[in-house]
C-alpha cells in the first residue's frame, strides 16, 4: 500500500516521466528522462521605424537544427527545431522592421548568425532529482554584412534565462532568443543610416 507521502514525492516524478515522453504541440516525443526543447516561437520588441533597406537571415551551416545537451548531471537536454525558431524570431522581431527581398534578388544587408546554442544547468533540486528551476543559456554570434558581403558590425553575446520547472523550458528558450534579437537590433541596426 501506497502511503500519501510517498504519493506526494512520486507524483511529480510521474508527471515529469508522462510529460517528457508525451508529444505536444509545443515539443516533439522526447526519450525518457530527457528534456525537449521544440520548435518555438520567439516574439522579439525591435524598437526601429520601418526602413525600405531589405534584410535577409542566414544561418551558418554550423547553426545546427537538432543537437543534445550532455553537461547537466540531472538534465539531459534534446533541442529540435532550433533553426526554425530562430527563422521565427528574426522574422517576427528584425524582419519585420525591413523590407524583404524578391526570391533570388539579393538583399542590402545581410545578418548572419554564425552560431547559436542553448544550454539548461539546473539550479534548484528537490528530493530525488526533481528539478525545480533551471537556467537558460543562450550563446551566439552574429555579423551584419553589406550587399556586398562586407562586415559592418560583429556581436558575440550570452543570454540568461530562469526556468521555474514545469517540464517545458520552451518558453524560458523563446524569452532568450527574443532577447538575442532585441540586443541584435541595438547593436548591428540602431546606428545604419535609414
Amino acid at each position: 500500500m501506497i502511503g500519501r507521502c510517498q504519493l506526494a514525492v512520486a507524483a511529480p516524478l510521474v508527471a515529469w516521466l508522462l510529460s517528457a515522453s508525451c508529444a505536444s504541440p509545443r515539443r516533439p516525443p522526447c526519450r525518457p528522462f530527457w528534456t525537449c526543447i521544440g520548435p518555438a516561437n520567439p516574439q522579439p520588441k525591435i524598437h526601429l521605424p520601418p526602413s525600405p533597406t531589405t534584410l535577409r537571415l542566414v544561418l551558418a551551416p554550423a547553426v545546427a537544427d537538432a543537437f543534445q545537451v550532455r553537461r547537466d548531471p540531472i538534465l539531459r537536454t534534446e533541442v529540435t527545431g532550433w533553426r526554425g525558431t530562430l527563422t521565427r524570431g528574426f522574422e517576427s522581431g528584425p524582419g519585420a522592421r525591413f523590407a524583404s527581398p524578391a526570391a533570388g534578388a539579393p538583399a542590402d544587408l545581410v545578418l548572419e548568425i554564425t552560431a547559436a546554442s542553448v544550454d539548461l544547468q539546473t539550479i534548484e533540486v528537490a528530493h530525488q532529482n526533481v528539478v525545480l528551476s533551471a537556467r537558460v543559456d543562450l550563446t551566439y554570434s552574429a555579423r551584419l554584412l553589406d550587399a556586398r558581403g562586407q562586415e559592418l558590425h560583429a556581436t558575440t553575446a550570452s543570454i540568461r534565462r530562469l526556468a521555474r520547472w514545469t517540464h517545458d523550458p520552451t518558453p524560458s528558450v523563446e524569452s532568450a532568443v527574443a532577447a538575442m534579437y532585441e540586443a541584435i537590433a541595438r547593436e548591428c541596426f540602431v546606428h545604419l543610416p535609414r
